[in-house]
């Protein structure tokens, strides 16, 4: 019996054995050069695929230093003829649109490599030692390690073969247009982060809330919300781009915070906010308009001249009184000109002033008839009660002419204070009486 039990377990093994080297004969029926060859082929007709092509987005190194660190848009169009067209408009090109064809192949070296193999220069001036830094240039890339290629993917990441930069390249849809869609980002990303902006932003990423400012350099100075903007600032490049008529931004490394990461966030118009893609309780915002208007109080100004935006119903107390300065002479029968309303905070931090400012003849100086008020703040309303003229001089304005009084009137009331264009710039405020939608100005900080 022992020796039929033997015997089976000898056939059993012979089979089993025969059958793993069969497998092993099928996996290995082909070199490793001419896998690497196939797969090759494979990734070469998946970056074909895409009819209008694809938007990169290219890190030259993984530092922060302000043009080696931030990030670039580049578009490629991969054509079966192994041709590739690149285009991009940004600081590189002195943001005009350039595009440029050359030659790409994917190469075997270690696994599959796509290599921009004659000179572009929308990619190879990012590797030119000339550019930049005699010697060294920009350090970047122009061949790169084929990550993750799936078939008929939205994504394919890259990375680079000598800095390990990861780069993502993003289907672009049919009919595409690469000057338009790089025109279109560019527009966002100057409307969300200008280069004039006064106000910082917030960011909340697993709890945590951070302020940021610099997002116009394309690399966002980040610190504790109540810290030291000195010594506790990260920073963080970022790229926006556009898919399925949204924009996204994206950080080249994603953010953390007690154990919560996030690297992109989508833009909701209605919101006028950031929210994470992975997760939509991490925000991007801009600063609250209220708050930022009553602290800027304390620095400055905020004016709405007679040119400034606003409706037809403010527009009409305006001219009213554009009107009643021009009909004042002066003993030589000049006129005096009225230049617009500021806001401003007394010295004794109880009072706010809605200031009448005109000029008088012969004079390029701006005088102001001064008026008092007092101020409520009711979370993104704000509510003056008028007191009286500062001066005598300014009783005399008001008892003059009929407009400064009616003026005087129309703020005294309760406003609604939002964003004229984005709460990621807050140059600029307005105002909407709270009675009256059809009541409203913009006012101008400083």
């Amino acid at each position: 019996m022992k020796k039929i039990f033997s015997t089976v377990l000898l056939i059993a093994g012979a089979l089993m054995f025969a059958g793993c080297a069969g497998e092993e004969e099928n996996l290995f029926d082909k070199s490793a050069a001419e896998r690497l060859n196939e797969t090759g082929k494979i990734y070469s007709t998946r970056l074909q695929s895409s009819e209008a092509g694809w938007v990169m987005e290219y890190y030259p190194t993984n530092t922060e230093e302000t043009y080696k660190g931030r990030g670039y848009l580049i578009m490629a169009d991969f054509d079966k003829d192994e041709s590739v067209t690149l285009a991009m408009n940004n600081i590189m090109t002195d943001y005009e649109y350039m595009e440029e064809k050359s030659l790409w192949e994917i190469i075997a070296d270690n696994g599959p490599v796509l290599t921009f193999n004659t000179y572009n220069e929308v990619l190879h001036c990012f590797s030119n030692p000339e550019y930049y830094e005699s010697g060294k240039g920009f350090e970047g890339d122009y061949e790169f390690v084929m990550i993750d290629v799936p078939e008929d993917g939205q994504f394919i990441m890259l990375k680079g073969k000598k800095r390990g930069t990861y780069v993502r390249l993003t289907r672009l849809p049919a009919g595409t247009n690469f000057q338009e869609y790089l025109d279109d980002v560019n527009a966002f990303f100057k409307k969300i982060f200008p280069e004039n902006a006064v106000n910082e932003d917030v960011l909340i990423v697993g709890g945590e809330k951070y302020a940021f400012n610099s997002g116009s350099t394309g690399i966002i100075g980040k610190y504790p919300y109540d810290g030291d903007a000195i010594t506790e600032t990260t920073e963080h490049p970022f790229l926006i781009t556009k898919r399925d008529g949204k924009y996204y931004l994206r950080f080249r490394s994603a953010l953390e915070a007690n154990e919560v990461e996030e690297q992109e966030f989508v833009y909701d118009a209605d919101a006028d906010k950031f929210f994470g893609v992975e997760n939509a309780e991490n925000i991007i915002e801009g600063e609250d308009p209220a708050t930022f208007l009553i602290n800027n109080l304390d620095a400055g100004s905020w004016s709405a001249l007679k040119t400034a935006e606003m409706s037809d119903k403010m527009k009409s107390y305006f001219d009213e009184l554009d009107t009643e300065f021009s009909a004042m002479k002066d003993s030589r029968k000049r006129s005096y000109t009225f230049s617009g309303m500021t806001l401003t905070r007394e010295k004794d931090g109880e009072h706010y002033r809605w200031n009448v400012g005109y000029k008088v003849p012969g004079s390029s100086r701006i005088t102001y008839a001064q008026y008092n008020y007092t101020m409520q703040r009711d979370g993104n309303n704000i509510s003056f009660a008028y007191v009286a003229p500062v001066d005598e001089s300014a009783t005399n304005i008001q008892n003059t002419l009929p407009s400064v009084k009616n003026v005087t009137g129309v703020f005294n009331r309760k406003f609604i204070v939002t964003a004229a264009q984005t709460c990621f710039n807050l140059r600029q405020i307005r105002l909407t009486a709270a009675d009256d939608p059809n009541l409203w100005v913009v006012v101008t900080v400083g």
